[in-house]
């Protein structure tokens, strides 16, 4: 929680007395004190998958820094878990693809047929600008070729569909 004075743009403050916190190996946030819920009312299922051992686990991924800053760096359920076992965070992905080109606007990560596909929002202005004659290669070339080159083995794109209208996003945009 933040403290007054203390607070460090980024992070969501410090674990206050009352709270425990551990990082699992995975980077889920797992708390329990006095003050987190005991479970759903009326929900022992629920309540089961998120309590074990006196332990919620919140669904949140991070970790705390050398001076004690809670960083939340993700969602556990937005992780795609590879075939060979491996996890990885398709936002990490999309956010690099994003930083190899000017000539999209907007990618989404998912994986089908065993291998990470990408849903492509592209800058049709940009494209026009440098005199695209084929949408389709010019992104295969520019943006899935060059982070192809970049991207480890498991974080490959395998294929991609262009789309003509944007990815639509939650309010917190996701």
């Amino acid at each position: 929680f933040p403290h007054p004075g203390k607070s460090k743009p980024g992070t969501t403050g410090f674990v206050t007395s009352t709270l425990e916190l551990k990082i699992t190996e995975d980077s889920e946030i797992i708390v329990r004190g006095r003050n987190v819920m005991k479970g759903y009312y009326k929900n022992p299922e629920a309540t089961a998958a998120v309590i074990r051992d006196g332990w919620l686990y919140t669904g949140d991924m991070g970790h705390v820094d050398k001076k004690g800053h809670l960083h939340i760096t993700g969602r556990l359920k937005e992780i795609i878990v590879l075939p060979n076992g491996k996890n990885i965070n398709p936002e990490d992905i999309e956010k690099k693809i994003l930083e190899v080109s000017d000539l999209i606007k907007d990618v989404g990560v998912f994986m089908a047929d065993d291998k990470l596909q990408a849903v492509i929002y592209p800058d049709f202005q940009r494209l026009k600008d440098v005199n695209a004659v084929n949408i389709e290669e010019q992104i295969r070339w520019e943006v899935i070729d060059l982070y192809n080159r970049n991207a480890s083995p498991s974080k490959r794109i395998g294929g991609f569909t262009i789309i003509q209208e944007e990815i639509p996003r939650t309010r917190l945009g996701k």
